[in-house]
């Protein structure tokens, strides 16, 4: 009855260093983790079509030297989890899917009290959807869910300056689990010369986990105060319950189909608004909106593109946050493959941001310090070995 059986694993080393303006090196992060993951997937078994089962092993390391030792001392996060899904005809045109995930987490460090701390945590998470064939092209799905999400190291045991996002954060050990129940609603168009995919969600958080910024700024040793012209804002994770609400589209229409190549149309948009509960005001770095439009060809020996993409202004902030610009951004790239007996390589040119405007990411907690990458041009050469 079992068809196949994938097992795979990683193991990672990394590290960086964030330096002041002589280059000298003032914290180094060290992220050191492992992970194995076994699936097994069977065939057609009773009333199931489709259905698997899986365990997946993790451990992650993490340490700072140097003034990050001030911000969190060394971690140790392990995690267990068992999985599983499964796919049943209703009928000939809708199909039922369902699954499950239960993991044990455990992680080990040091609150910002001093005090040596071990969580474990258990979250279960499990979704159920429904895919139906509406005839023709068309193709609806609905899904429901529930995942928990445990708190992450930083945000239980965060202690002190954190020079890149430029925040004095601290954590709490107390935090629960969080938890979102999510309502989504698909609809899938595939037509002979155009593809769309669009989506409407909706997501109630319980115990939503965040950075909550006072509004106070502090030094390097955690004075703070409002309006002390302090470089570092002061940040809370804490938890509360949260409301989000988006959608999303996408669509590629062939505009063009000849022996040269093929032209298409590339559209894109997508919206999302959360705000927290009982008066809570909004949910802080979330992105704004974004539309786009792009032209591509794809032929055999040249590849060409473009994509123009609007990010709107962001004035639903949280406390202590600013507004961050719209702005547009323009890539494009052309590739060329010179030999048609070797089409695994290819020269190409690459052009990010070509209107050099000025960007803002509403996400990054640095955003009123830290612009995004201006123009950027780069040739480029791609090889790629085929068996």
């Amino acid at each position: 009855p079992w068809r196949a059986l994938t097992v795979d694993g990683g193991w990672a080393d990394y590290a960086h260093s964030e330096r002041d303006d002589t280059g000298a090196a003032l914290s180094t992060f060290k992220d050191r983790e492992w992970d194995a993951r076994a699936e097994a997937v069977a065939g057609k078994w009773g009333v199931l079509s489709e259905s698997a089962l899986g365990i997946q092993l993790q451990q992650r390391d993490f340490s700072a030297l140097g003034e990050g030792q001030e911000y969190l001392l060394p971690t140790t996060t392990r995690s267990q989890a068992a999985f599983g899904f499964a796919e049943a005809p209703l009928s000939d045109t809708t199909r039922l899917q369902f699954g499950a995930r239960v993991e044990r987490v455990q992680i080990d460090g040091t609150a910002p009290d001093d005090t040596p701390t071990s969580r474990t945590l258990t979250p279960l998470s499990a979704s159920l959807g429904v895919v139906t064939d509406l005839g023709g092209n068309w193709r609806l799905g609905l899904a429901l869910s529930s995942a928990a999400r445990a708190p992450a190291q930083t945000e239980l045991f965060a202690r002190g300056p954190h020079d890149g996002p430029l925040t004095f954060e601290t954590g709490d050990p107390t935090l629960g689990m969080e938890r979102a129940n999510s309502l989504e609603a698909s609809l899938r168009w595939r037509g002979e010369r155009v593809h769309a995919d669009g989506a409407v969600w909706a997501t109630r958080f319980s115990n939503y986990i965040y950075g909550d910024l006072t509004g106070r700024t502090c030094d390097e040793d955690g004075n703070c105060a409002f309006g002390s012209g302090e470089e570092l804002k002061e940040l809370f994770y804490t938890q509360r319950d949260a409301r989000f609400v988006g959608a999303e589209a996408h669509a590629e229409v062939e505009l063009l189909q000849h022996a040269a190549g093929d032209l298409h149309l590339n559209l894109l948009a997508d919206v999302v608004r959360a705000e927290l509960t009982n008066g809570g005001g909004d949910v802080p770095r979330i992105p704004p909106y974004h539309l786009g439009a792009g032209l591509s060809w794809h032929g055999e020996r040249l590849d060409a593109s473009v994509f123009v993409k609007y990010a709107a202004r962001q004035s639903r902030v949280g406390t202590s946050e600013s507004p961050t610009s719209a702005f547009t951004n323009v890539d494009a790239q052309v590739a060329f493959r010179p030999w048609g007996d070797h089409p695994q390589i290819e020269f190409a040119l690459v052009g990010h941001n070509l209107a050099n405007s000025l960007q803002r990411n509403a996400v990054a907690l640095n955003k009123d310090e830290v612009i995004l990458p201006g123009r950027d041009i780069r040739l480029m050469f791609r090889a790629r070995l085929d068996q």
